[in-house]
């Protein structure tokens, strides 16, 4: 009995030491205090809006308020409806106005009014539930990009270089190649990023018409359902590379380095040696 009462007295103080040490390793919000208990599903994860810097949020674990960051150019409102949510600045009057400045020196929650998914407002209060579409729209000033909603809010969200986003494509909006849309077409989609150059000299994302996955047709217009194979197609010009079948839509994908793509592998096509792929051989 004497033993069985010290092994869960020395379990009990490993517990609670284990616990103090996650603690100190995360950053806690300070003068926030939360319920001693988790809420149970489906309610709400316990909430609070940070004491002084209105870029970050503090989410309650167990009684300990951690602080948490919003995505960069949102706040946190914790008025919001349905539930507290990071947010556009225009929004949140206790932050309207209001510049935090991150280390790297630039202005968070300070987001230009009138070119971003800020100005979209259509987007509903409450997410679809699964297996429903996510919901889309175009970014008002930049092909390249998209807004995706988020319980009401419009996150801007960027297309892989080279695309640019199809509001109108079938079964539903994707990134596509810029001649498939007219409003893009023709019009240098500009990406988050600018554009780069690989180690050869080439530039990432300026495809030649002609000799890259946008010639490939028969990518089928919906996805596969899991656990079944993505759908994959060879490259038409350059056996490191690959295209990968996205809604219809053949996505440009890379070998590591020193692999070629090898259509015929079994049980699936696969990044393989040179000396397995006949004609990369």
């Amino acid at each position: 009995m004497k033993w069985i009462i010290l092994i869960s007295l020395l379990c009990f103080a490993e517990a609670k030491e284990s616990r103090d040490v996650n603690e100190k390793s995360r950053e806690l919000c300070p003068d926030v205090t939360c319920s001693p208990e988790n809420p149970n599903p489906p309610a709400w994860a316990e909430y609070h809006p940070h004491p002084y810097d209105c870029t970050k949020f503090c989410q309650c674990d167990w009684g300990v308020p951690i602080e948490m960051d919003c995505p960069e150019g949102l706040v946190w409102n914790q008025d919001a409806n349905p539930g507290p949510v990071c947010d556009w600045q225009i929004n949140v009057p206790r932050c309207n106005g209001e510049e935090t400045t991150t280390e790297s020196g630039s202005e968070e929650g300070s987001v230009e009014e009138g070119d971003g998914c800020e100005t979209v407002k259509d987007c509903p209060a409450l997410n679809p539930e699964p297996p429903a579409w996510a919901i889309y729209f175009e970014h008002p000033s930049d092909c390249g990009k998209f807004c995706q909603c988020d319980w009401g809010v419009a996150i801007e969200m960027d297309c892989p270089e080279g695309l640019v986003w199809n509001q109108d494509a079938n079964p539903g909006p994707v990134c596509d190649w810029p001649r498939n849309v007219p409003r893009c077409n023709g019009e240098e989609p500009v990406s988050s990023s600018e554009e780069t150059t690989t180690e050869s000299g080439s530039e990432e994302g300026s495809v030649e018409e002609g000799d890259g996955c946008e010639t490939v047709k028969d990518c089928p217009a919906l996805n596969p359902e899991p656990p079944a194979w993505a759908d994959y197609r060879k490259h038409p010009s350059d056996c490191s590379k690959f295209c990968q079948c996205n809604w219809g839509v053949a996505i440009e994908m890379s070998c590591p380095p020193g692999l070629v793509w090898n259509e015929d592998a079994s049980p699936g096509p696969v990044c393989d040696w040179p000396r397995n792929v006949p004609r990369c051989n």
